[in-house]
């Protein structure tokens, strides 16, 4: 066993905005503060997630996102390098899909950089397709956010 495949995906507390920052910080040049975190944690609609690798609670990923009336918007999704191509992300986004619909979001969208293929091989396998006109990823068929 190499201790990634039970991962466990659950909301992310208060207590965790520091590591989800810390995830960010490594994955993006364009690192956000602790308090740009918990900013957005905050907001109303707000779902904030964090992935860990079971056996020992090692944050491996973390997906910031919001609902707003009946749409789901990605913010940010990440995963550590050293997870990464091990599905953390799709299960971020599942999880996150389930909890968005709960909320009553039927359509999610999100931005990705031009220069992410791995983001966009990601968004495109969970069934996200670009919209041309605002170049936002948006899941196919309305009422599933993100499903084919």
């Amino acid at each position: 066993m190499t201790g990634w495949e039970d991962v466990r995906v659950r909301p992310a507390t208060a207590d965790d905005m520091v590591t989800v920052a810390s995830l960010q910080m490594t994955a993006f040049a364009d690192r956000w503060t602790v308090d740009a975190i918990r900013r957005l944690a905050g907001l109303a609609g707000a779902i904030v997630l964090l992935a860990e690798r079971a056996p020992d609670a090692v944050p491996v990923g973390y997906l910031i996102g919001q609902v707003i009336t009946d749409e789901a918007e990605i913010h940010s999704l990440a995963v550590a390098e050293a997870a990464r191509r091990r599905g953390i992300g799709r299960l971020l986004l599942a999880a996150f899909e389930g909890l968005a619909v709960g909320q009553g979001a039927v359509s999610a969208v999100l931005e990705v950089a031009e220069d992410d293929p791995a983001a966009k091989r990601l968004y495109d396998a969970a069934g996200y397709t670009i919209d041309r006109a605002s170049t936002r990823l948006l899941p196919d068929r309305a009422g599933r956010a993100g499903r084919r």
